[in-house]
């Protein structure tokens, strides 16, 4: 064999290991690829769930409330509850009772009346003498004949003032005792409960003496 064929040959082996070997490489390297661009894929960033803090509805938010008891010639007698600065009169406390009983004893009463926290109105029933510790409902005709001095006036003395609970009451004598003394009708009109409509019924009831 000549020189130039033995050179041949040896190239063409050489060219054969060159590809075998390329061949070989390409397909370690593939799959390796494929893994990476996979895991690269899996790893992608996921924005986070952000869970807000939920407050309860203001709607679910018990409202302060002034609670009154009626009973007697109602149809359903109980305890009831209204909004802490409305102003309630024994009609409506009535109506919220599912109102006055045929028997119901309604001259006796005063529908138009102002009542406050914690008041009990009994309803008379017609023509029956009440038993002893009842509480009538006022009279149309009934008027207080002393005033209070809300200087000196405890709790249960303020309560009977119209539309003046035992909590208005409270917040009364609290009041007092860090301000000073009331002088007139508009200062009272500072103690939370307090408004116009009140004022305008509790003038003739209370006085402001030392």
């Amino acid at each position: 064999m000549s020189d130039q064929i033995r050179r041949i040959v040896t190239l063409v082996i050489w060219a054969v290991i060159a590809i075998g070997g390329g061949l070989i490489a390409w397909q370690l390297v593939a799959p390796t690829t494929a893994t990476a661009e996979e895991i690269t894929l899996s790893v992608a960033p996921v924005d986070p769930v952000v869970r807000p803090v939920v407050n309860p509805p203001v709607s679910e938010i018990p409202a302060p409330q002034q609670v009154m008891y009626i009973s007697g010639a109602v149809v359903a007698p109980g305890v009831y509850a209204f909004e802490a600065l409305q102003d309630v009169r024994i009609v409506d406390l009535v109506m919220r009772a599912g109102g006055l009983r045929a028997d119901a004893d309604a001259a006796a009463i005063n529908l138009a009346a102002a009542i406050g926290d914690a008041a009990h109105v009994h309803i008379p029933v017609r023509g029956i003498v009440e038993a002893s510790g009842a509480v009538p409902a006022p009279k149309s005709s009934q008027v207080q004949s002393t005033t209070i001095n809300v200087n000196r006036a405890s709790v249960d003395e303020l309560t009977q003032i119209p539309g003046v609970g035992p909590a208005l009451a409270q917040r009364i004598i609290d009041f007092r005792e860090q301000h000073g003394p009331f002088t007139s009708l508009d200062d009272l009109d500072a103690v939370s409960g307090v408004g116009p409509s009140l004022l305008g019924k509790i003038g003739a009831y209370v006085t402001f003496g030392e």
